[in-house]
């Protein structure tokens, strides 16, 4: 689009948007902010901002079929991965509002053949992801069963005799699994598919024409493709089958009809008050029931969610106080639909935000450069190196390389994430620390000598210290495990910070926007091969993905969360 173009576009939204003063700017700001990861090719879909019901910002970018050259529209239909879960929540307390059950009871007073260890889980635990009932899409085996059809009686198979991950109630676990088994419960209750129930009871008394079930054999008008970013361009995302996401992520829509959902269900026409009160109160790690509820930066009260699946990310947010909702839909992996819900949001609620589009990078002499460039160290024992690449500086991180652009004599920025980098002197006037902020989260990393902070970031032994390289012929137990799917939830733009810890979640949540379209790139994991340890103990693998292969260092703390995970070219 010329900037020509973009200027009749931008027009037309004004005058055909009734908004109020200032509007005009707001929509100008959102245009940019999609403009950005639209032209680095981080971007498909179709995004729907509405304030009282009515669209002030409604359009579509990139292709729905890249094979035809089809573009996306607002009438394109897009799998919504996890906001699939509201769904199946308001359908559990409508069956609560009708006498069918009740969500503090336990589950096995409906499903009497549960094993002994569920006996003590209440719906409302599995609702709420506290059941302890560990999550299928991270069992080793779900990169080859992913694709296989799946009966909802096949799918709790898969992890009805399986440990809980932690006492029922004790703590919060996302899991897929609880509501797969809250879907079966749906289907047992009242004698029809989940696929059914939902159209009767949600779609159609809201007019939702254009929502569904995605069923693989069906022919769906204006189905999107699902894509993830490759090295040349999108490659069109490995196949599942959707009988495996089920009632945890197998639904489609489209803008539109999320804003009529939007609107039907904080408007009273679906729920009684009391159950959207359920739904909508948090307990723990913010959490409702199939929704997430959290306060803007301007202390508004936002009830969101996101989703990720093969080739689609979603991203739906609502601010009930206002009646204000945006939706963003993508055919295209990566973290810019959660990113762009987030800074849109903000700008239509007019909280202070700079956007990535609104920075603007300044030149730097290579002299000031200079004193910057070197190895950083972060609480954790982590190494950030950082070096001068001709009139700019280039950061490595554990698990991420790219350029940072100078926003002025000390502070940098990465252009297609939200992090900022600030470089602190010390008493004796040079650069003595780096401090990085994440969604305004600072880690502080403390400069090293040149030889130490060299060896540190190669996890070589460091002569000072002359650590003997130990060997090992077995991995430690579970590295394996939360190789892949840490991987897999990087892919899909959705590391699960739960399963690591707090230094290394907030290192990932840096590096995540810019790292999981290059993971999701590499496709599935095809296999892995132990290599030994490192000197300072963690696992070595090869892991050869289907259009890559790296090495990965990764070590689990006493809790068998993830302390250190390193991505590093694959050795000769």
């Amino acid at each position: 689009m010329t900037r020509h173009q973009l200027a009749i576009a931008i027009f037309a939204l004004v005058c055909l948007c009734p908004v109020g003063a200032g509007a005009g700017d707001d929509l100008l700001r959102m245009q940019r902010a999609i403009d950005l990861r639209v032209a680095h090719g981080q971007f498909m879909g179709a995004i729907l901002v509405a304030r009282e019901g009515r669209p002030i910002f409604d359009r579509a970018f990139g292709s729905a079929d890249l094979d035809w050259n089809i573009a996306n529209s607002a009438a394109t239909r897009f799998r919504i991965g996890s906001l699939t879960k509201q769904f199946t929540a308001a359908s559990i307390l409508l069956l609560e509002e009708r006498g069918k059950l009740k969500i503090d009871d336990p589950i096995g007073r409906y499903l009497p053949d549960v094993p002994p260890s569920w006996q003590a889980i209440t719906i409302f635990e599995l609702l709420h992801h506290t059941s302890g009932i560990p999550n299928f899409t991270d069992f080793p085996d779900y990169a080859t069963t992913r694709g296989l059809p799946t009966s909802p009686e096949q799918l709790v198979a898969r992890f009805r005799d399986k440990p809980l991950d932690f006492p029922p109630g004790s703590r919060f676990g996302y899991s897929n699994s609880g509501y797969v088994l809250l879907g079966y419960l749906i289907e047992k209750l009242t004698g029809e598919s989940y696929a059914r129930f939902v159209r009767e009871n949600l779609f159609v008394p809201l007019g939702m024409k254009d929502s569904g079930y995605d069923f693989n054999s069906e022919v769906v008008p204006h189905r999107a493709v699902g894509y993830v970013p490759g090295p040349k361009g999108p490659l069109v995302a490995d196949h599942i089958d959707m009988s495996v996401p089920f009632s945890a992520g197998g639904l489609y829509s489209t803008t539109g009809d999320l804003l009529r959902w939007e609107e039907g269900l904080f408007g009273g026409k679906l729920l009684a008050p009391a159950s959207l009160k359920k739904m909508t109160t948090p307990t723990q790690d913010h959490y409702g029931l199939g929704v997430i509820i959290t306060t803007s930066p301007g202390g508004a009260e936002v009830v969101w969610h996101n989703g990720g699946i093969d080739g689609f990310n979603s991203g739906m947010a609502y601010v009930p106080a206002k009646r204000l909702a945006v939706i963003v839909l993508a055919n295209l992996n990566g973290a810019a639909a959660d990113s762009l819900m987030r800074e849109l949001l903000e700008v239509a609620l007019g909280d202070p935000v700079k956007l990535l589009s609104d920075r603007k990078a300044v030149p730097l002499a290579g002299t000031i450069l200079d004193r910057m460039a070197g190895y950083y160290q972060l609480p954790d024992g982590k190494v950030v190196a950082v070096s001068r690449q001709g009139d700019h500086l280039q950061i490595d991180g554990a698990s991420e390389s790219g350029e940072i652009l100078a926003e002025n004599d000390h502070t940098f920025f990465a252009e297609l994430s939200d992090d900022v980098f600030s470089f602190e002197n010390g008493p004796d006037g040079k650069v003595g620390a780096l401090v990085m902020r994440h969604e305004g989260q600072p880690m502080r990393a403390v400069r090293l000598a040149e030889d130490q902070g060299r060896h540190e970031a190669r996890d070589e032994p460091n002569p000072v210290q002359n650590v003997a390289a130990v060997q090992s012929v077995v991995p430690v137990r579970g590295t394996e495990t939360a190789l892949r799917r840490s991987f897999e939830a990087l892919a899909k733009g959705a590391p699960d910070y739960e399963r690591m810890t707090p230094g290394l979640s907030a290192l990932v949540r840096q590096q995540a926007p810019s790292l999981a379209p290059v993971v999701a790139a590499w496709g599935p994991i095809q296999s892995l091969e132990y290599k030994g340890l490192t000197p300072k103990g963690a696992d070595i693998y090869a892991v050869h993905f289907a259009h890559a292969s790296v090495e990965v260092h990764i070590a689990l703390d006493a809790d068998g969360r993830i302390s250190a995970e390193r991505i590093l070219p694959l050795a000769p």
